[in-house]
């Protein structure tokens, strides 16, 4: 099932007897969740009609609250958030199989959970008789479709190239993202639109947006820039390591990148399969331009060098950056230089 036509289901009052919630996008699960709860229950009564259960894999318990009638309403809505119950054998899922296959109807059962098994017959048994969904992370086009529905709620309206920054500076999803968004709403209160400066001044940017920052000074041969932007991540409380890391991976990103290119792949197929908008991607071959397939290759043998340094305890990471940087700027490693 598509998520817009699970959404359709919904908002037209055609609710299951169960669903199971999956995925790291919790934000998602949370607004579908109260979804259902906004449209199942009524308004009146719905404290008395909404039970959440946490951490609860007491099925007896569970099997109590959906079989148990709703107060002064036609329905009840009990959410059970981490059961465990989708990792047990078929023999101590039993019962709860069972009420799945014949519920209560004037209950509806969602499980939210952080991890399954799909062999597991309480799973098996859900998708058939209720609704299964995993939300995973939004693409970049969709977080910015959203983004900008969030900016018109509110009466205003926002710069192609601000809401593609937002997006782009934040790790964790729609939760992290909203976070951005009230701040820049309450900063932006008296303005009609939403620029890329306003972004930029108020928004929080994230490890991929400060790793990306570095990867351009570096191939625009910028040493202090570059040794500012890993000051400005340290300062950040970032790992080290992580730091090294993420340099290596978007090295390897654009190179793979590069190769797409010249084998013909386009633009909006590279972003795809990346998972980047279509600005980063063509900044990024950009970037790959400049270094040329060569030079990307040298580099990541150096870095591929450096972390086994790093790992059997010859350096220590920060020596391992102090390499890094300079030498990537290096001539020998980019046409900017040369």
């Amino acid at each position: 099932m598509e998520i817009l036509e699970l959404k359709r289901q919904i908002t037209s009052g055609i609710y299951q007897s169960s669903y199971l919630f999956i995925g790291d996008e919790q934000y998602l699960i949370r607004s579908y969740t109260d979804m259902i709860a906004d449209g199942l229950l009524d308004l009146a009564t719905k404290t008395l009609n909404y039970e959440v259960m946490d951490d609860c894999s007491d099925i007896d318990k569970i099997l109590n609250s959906c079989v148990s009638l709703p107060m002064f309403s036609k329905s009840k809505l009990v959410v059970v958030k981490n059961s465990g119950l989708f990792q047990k054998k078929k023999e101590d899922i039993e019962d709860m199989i069972e009420y799945v296959k014949k519920p209560c109807e004037s209950t509806c059962l969602i499980f939210w959970e952080t991890k399954i098994d799909k062999r597991n017959a309480l799973y098996k048994a859900i998708s058939t008789n209720g609704i299964f969904y995993e939300f995973e992370y939004r693409n970049p086009d969709e977080l910015v479709k959203w983004v900008q529905a969030v900016v018109k709620k509110n009466k205003k309206t926002i710069d192609q190239d601000a809401a593609i920054r937002l997006t782009f500076n934040v790790d964790n999803g729609l939760y992290e993202l909203e976070n951005e968004m009230n701040k820049l709403l309450m900063y932006c209160k008296d303005k009609p639109n939403i620029t890329l400066k306003d972004v930029n001044e108020v928004c929080v940017r994230s490890v991929k947006a400060g790793i990306f920052e570095l990867i351009d000074a570096l191939v625009a041969g910028q040493t202090d820039v570059a040794y500012k932007k890993l000051y400005d991540l340290l300062y950040l409380k970032e790992p080290p390591f992580m730091i090294f890391f993420m340099i290596a991976r978007q090295i390897m990103m654009l190179n793979d990148m590069l190769s797409m290119k010249e084998n013909g792949i386009s633009i909006k197929e590279i972003s795809a399969k990346v998972r980047t908008p279509d600005f980063i991607t063509r900044k990024n071959l950009t970037n790959a331009e400049k270094y040329r397939q060569t030079g990307l290759k040298d580099a990541i043998k150096l870095l591929s060098k450096i972390d086994m340094d790093i790992k059997s305890g010859r350096i220590t990471v920060e020596a391992g950056l102090d390499i890094i940087i300079p030498s990537l700027a290096e001539k020998k490693f980019n046409t900017i230089s040369a």
